[in-house]
């Protein structure tokens, strides 16, 4: 069984995480390398749902599968799980960070990130006791301030504006 970081944030607070995600070495990969056609922009600025997989390694030591091979995974590669939380008006949607050590000679070489990540959200979020979500500090004032608080953007629904 893997951990698992799960979390609240707004633009700014993921900001805040995607700038210490960088500062550690990592970088966000989809999890379909098909969406780095969009000229190796990724995740895409205006798109705060994209998430994938955070990795240490370029995309060329990477092991893509599939027909054509352009999935990645972290069943063949060094891979920590990333779904990126977000707030569109009025819901405040959950995000994660899961490492696996399903393949622990994969496990082995993510654990210190995954160690770095889950210190850094402790050190510079608060942790929901009821639940275990940690809350960015915007994304705490958000909920705080009515923000509709979801694990998953509900379909169907119109949203208002963007933060």
């Amino acid at each position: 069984m893997g951990k698992n970081i799960a979390y609240f944030a707004s633009a700014e607070d993921d900001r805040a995480l995607r700038a210490h995600i960088a500062s550690i070495g990592l970088s966000i990969l989809p999890a379909s390398l098909k969406l780095l056609d969009n000229g190796g922009v990724y995740p895409p600025p205006d798109d705060p749902t994209m998430g994938g997989y955070l990795s240490f390694r370029p995309i060329e030591e990477l092991h893509p599968y599939g027909s054509p091979a352009v999935r990645i995974s972290d069943a063949t590669d060094p891979l920590i799980q990333f779904t990126r939380a977000y707030y569109r008006k009025p819901y405040l949607v959950a995000g994660r960070i899961y490492w696996s050590n399903d393949v622990p000679e994969l496990a082995s070489l993510t654990r210190d990130y995954f160690k770095q990540l889950a210190k850094w959200v402790r050190e510079n979020w608060v942790k929901r006791t009821s639940d275990g979500y940690f809350f960015g500090p915007n994304a705490l004032r958000l909920a705080e301030n009515a923000a509709t608080i979801v694990t998953y953007f509900p379909p169907a629904v119109t949203i208002e504006s963007q933060e």
